[in-house]
């Protein structure tokens, strides 16, 4: 993965999921925009603050943090599923 700054944000402020962390974040104005690459290329997304100022061990770590969190979801998730589903209809 690789991680390129690519100009300011500009006059539009924008609110949304850091691509690697998943932690909200907004820009704008002349906030830095960076923005993570895939090994091919290919763009993952906009990143925090907090993870492109984090450098690559930090930023690994972050990485693992959420994967964890994410982890634990499809955990949880999964288990609501085995239980079955059940809709109730107020008449």
């Amino acid at each position: 993965m690789e991680v390129r700054e690519e100009g300011q944000a500009g006059l539009v402020c924008t609110w949304q999921p850091c691509a690697l962390c998943g932690a909200p974040f907004g820009m704008f104005g002349e906030d830095r925009v960076y923005v993570a690459y895939d090994e091919e290329g290919g763009p993952i997304g906009r990143i925090c603050p907090a993870c492109s100022g984090s450098g690559e061990e930090g930023l690994a770590e972050r990485l693992r943090r959420r994967a964890g969190r994410l982890r634990r979801e499809a955990g949880w998730l999964e288990g609501l599923a085995e239980e079955g589903v059940r809709f109730r209809v107020e008449a």
